[in-house]
C-alpha cells in the first residue's frame, strides 16, 4: 500500500508527518503528536482542519482515533474538533511508573 505523507515544518526546523488516506478509504484511523514546547500554538488544530479537510476532499465518511485516558489536553482537541467516544479498551496501556490506562475509541463521522 502505498502512503502519501503530509508534511508540516515547523519555525526551528521539526517537521510534523501525517498520512493522506488512500482513495478507497471510507474510514480512516489517525494520530497526530506535537512536542511540548508546540503546545498552545494552535498546530495540533490546524494539523486536524487540514486532515478533515483532506479526508472530506477524497470522500472519507469517518475519521477514527484512540485516545489514551487521562491525556485532558487531547481530550479537549478531541472534543472541540467534534470527536466522540464509541468504545473503551480498558488497561490497554501500561505507563512508566506501571499505571494502566484505557483506549478510548474515537470518531468523527464526516458529511
Amino acid at each position: 500500500m502505498k502512503y502519501e505523507l503530509k508534511t508540516v515544518t515547523l519555525k526551528d526546523g521539526n517537521i510534523a508527518l501525517f498520512r493522506s488516506p488512500e482513495p478507497e478509504d471510507t474510514a480512516v484511523s489517525l494520530a497526530i503528536a506535537l512536542r511540548r514546547e508546540y503546545w498552545g500554538r494552535g498546530i495540533d488544530t490546524a494539523m486536524f482542519r487540514g486532515l478533515i479537510a483532506a479526508a472530506k476532499a477524497r470522500g472519507v465518511t469517518q475519521l477514527e482515533l484512540a485516545h489514551i485516558q487521562g491525556n485532558v489536553r487531547g481530550w479537549a482537541l478531541y472534543g472541540k474538533m467534534g470527536f466522540r467516544p464509541w468504545g473503551e479498551q480498558p488497561d490497554a496501556i501500561r505507563q512508566s511508573d506501571g499505571t494502566m490506562r484505557s483506549l478510548i475509541h474515537m470518531r468523527l463521522v464526516l458529511s
